[in-house]
């Protein structure tokens, strides 16, 4: 049987401070122009940190509070606990200054080793250190939970936006992609009028709906993204194409190459933003 060790409540205790802490910061941002470019995109390990944390939460409190975990869980558990901890190192003095003059104490003498005390418990089930990190971040989560209000972290695209904007731009692309290199058969089907440009398959129309919706979208997911994000793309993508072409009728021919170049300025904007 693939058991490793005990997680006592303990860890889950310290574990679910982090997600009540989570919870207060994610509705709680600014848009101060004072922070710099390089300070927003620092303070948001802040955030990562947390996240990860409480993604270790979720994998311990699936089980019963003195339940033995498998092998598999434990992995996991570390995975998140060690980017926890590896984010939290990565955030700045100066940031944390910035975010509110007490939080650099508190994040340095408290968040820090109670995070590298958890993790000590998960690599070698060391039961002190996992009892003296939960005190560490008992603290951390009292001393946030009394000073939230004042806590200012600016706001940034978090990893699950910029995910679901990267699906809906991959999406849209294979869609109207779909509609320009099918649209002139469907259209002959149904005596619809067929532009020029739809008859000649090395037009600039015909050429970027092959290549960067057909195949470039299901490429780019694969590479960039999960790879059951291709799925997503490719069926998704052919659904909306149908839908747009029912819609639309003829005038799809119009539509999809402009909601192409659409999808690939807002794209350019997202990067450049």
């Amino acid at each position: 049987m693939l058991l490793e060790t005990k997680l006592t409540s303990r860890f889950l205790r310290a574990a679910a401070t982090l997600t009540v802490v989570l919870i207060a910061l994610t509705v709680k941002g600014c848009a101060d122009e004072s922070w710099s470019d390089a300070e927003r995109k620092n303070a948001q390990y802040i955030i990562f940190a947390f996240e990860e944390a409480q993604s270790a939460t979720r994998i311990g409190n699936a089980g019963a509070p003195f339940a033995e975990f498998s092998i598999s869980d434990l992995d996991a558990m570390r995975t998140h606990m060690k980017n926890a901890y590896k984010y939290a190192l990565l955030v700045e003095s100066g940031v944390l200054d910035k975010a509110h003059p007490e939080l650099r104490e508190h994040w340095t003498g408290e968040m820090i080793p109670g995070l590298r005390l958890q993790l000590m418990n998960l690599d070698g089930n060391d039961i002190a250190a996992e009892i003296a990190g939960q005190r560490l971040l008992d603290s951390f989560g009292d001393w946030w939970n009394a000073h939230r209000q004042e806590v200012r972290i600016p706001i940034e695209r978090s990893r699950d936006a910029k995910f679901l904007f990267q699906i809906a731009v991959l999406t849209l692309t294979f869609g109207f992609g779909i509609v320009i290199v099918s649209y002139a058969s469907f259209a002959d089907a149904r005596s619809w009028p067929v532009g020029a440009y739809y008859r000649d398959g090395a037009s600039l129309v015909m050429v970027s709906g092959f290549f960067s919706g057909v195949v470039g979208s299901p490429l780019a997911a694969l590479v960039f993204l999960p790879w059951w994000s291709v799925v997503v793309v490719v069926v998704a993508g052919f659904f909306t194409g149908l839908v747009l072409t029912f819609l639309f009728r003829s005038m799809v021919q119009i539509v999809a190459p402009l909601g192409l170049v659409v999808v690939w300025v807002a794209a350019a904007l997202y990067a450049i933003i």
